[in-house]
């Protein structure tokens, strides 16, 4: 039988910094194709969004004493497992993944804000997820005010997805 996967505290909150950085370069080169200055803006003002929170999370992460940075504690059930390993496969945050090859040449501008609205989607499920990895005294209630901004980044994208008709 295959080790279980456990993850720590450390990689967790590690793996929220590689998500945002996966979504700047997402973000980046989706800016450099649309050709729609609303959509390009809108793409724009994601990278500067994904870099405070990958600012956040690093900050988190920074402030992890070294109990907290093993503790694998937050999983008692083993839930958190088998969730990240259902998730590990995906784009969202693997480091394999060059977030901006999800992105192409041809894609148009609802192309682009569809594969961003699944994004930011797998993002959220991701961050609700493990609020419960990020120790009392530093805020798990921060994690859920970036779910919020998260959440606001889905309005923005399927806004900008009707009033381009689609």
């Amino acid at each position: 039988t295959a080790m279980p996967i456990v993850f720590n505290a450390d990689e967790v909150v590690g793996m929220a910094v590689e998500i945002e950085r996966n979504g700047q370069r997402f973000y980046a080169r989706g800016a450099e194709i649309v050709s729609e200055p609303d959509v390009k803006k809108l793409m724009a003002d994601l990278v500067s969004w994904e870099k405070a929170h990958e600012r956040l999370f690093q900050g988190l992460r920074d402030e992890l004493n070294d109990e907290e940075r093993a503790s694998t504690a937050f999983d008692p059930d083993g839930q958190m497992e088998f969730f990240l390993k259902a998730m590990a496969g995906d784009r969202v945050f693997t480091k394999k993944t060059d977030a901006a090859k999800l992105v192409s040449e041809d894609d148009s501008a609802p192309d682009i804000i569809r594969k961003a609205l699944d994004f930011e989607r797998d993002s959220i499920l991701f961050y609700v997820a493990i609020r419960n990895a990020v120790p009392k005294r530093l805020g798990p209630d921060k994690v859920d005010a970036l779910v919020r901004e998260e959440m606001s980044h889905v309005v923005y994208l399927q806004k900008k997805l009707e009033a381009l008709g689609q």
